[in-house]
């Protein structure tokens, strides 16, 4: 956190960098993840939809690394759903790109009434 997103300081009451940290202490068996695609921009006093780019694998995603302890399960996932959002901040249309049939199962598009097969590819793109 820079500028002036800077965080305040309560033992020298004054603003300074920061980063922020999460830690994961005990994971779920089944985890669902809300990334943060908004932001305030201080200057227009207003939200904007952040334009970017998520990468990530859709099968056996180890967050083992981003664990403070082992995890007697384990930490791989299968990712099974995104929601997906398009349009601006206040306004816009969700749709949903879902794998049906189980971890080996098949990928869809869900629009309203519409459902349509999709590629591994095209399930997490700019628009969601």
């Amino acid at each position: 956190l820079r500028g002036e997103e800077q965080w305040h300081c309560a033992r020298c009451n004054k603003k300074v960098d920061a980063s922020k940290k999460i830690d994961l202490w005990k994971l779920p068996p089944v985890l669902i993840l809300h990334l943060k695609r908004f932001e305030f921009d201080v200057v227009t006093k207003s939200f904007t939809k952040t334009d970017n780019r998520l990468y990530m694998k859709l099968a056996s995603l180890d967050l083992s690394d981003l664990c403070s302890s082992p995890q007697k399960a384990g930490a791989t996932y299968d990712v099974v759903c995104v929601a997906n959002h398009s349009g601006a901040y206040g306004s816009g249309h969700y749709t949903a790109s879902c794998r049906v049939g189980g971890a080996s199962g098949a990928w869809y598009h869900f629009n309203d009434a519409l459902c349509s097969p999709l590629s591994g590819r095209s399930v997490v793109t700019r628009e969601t």
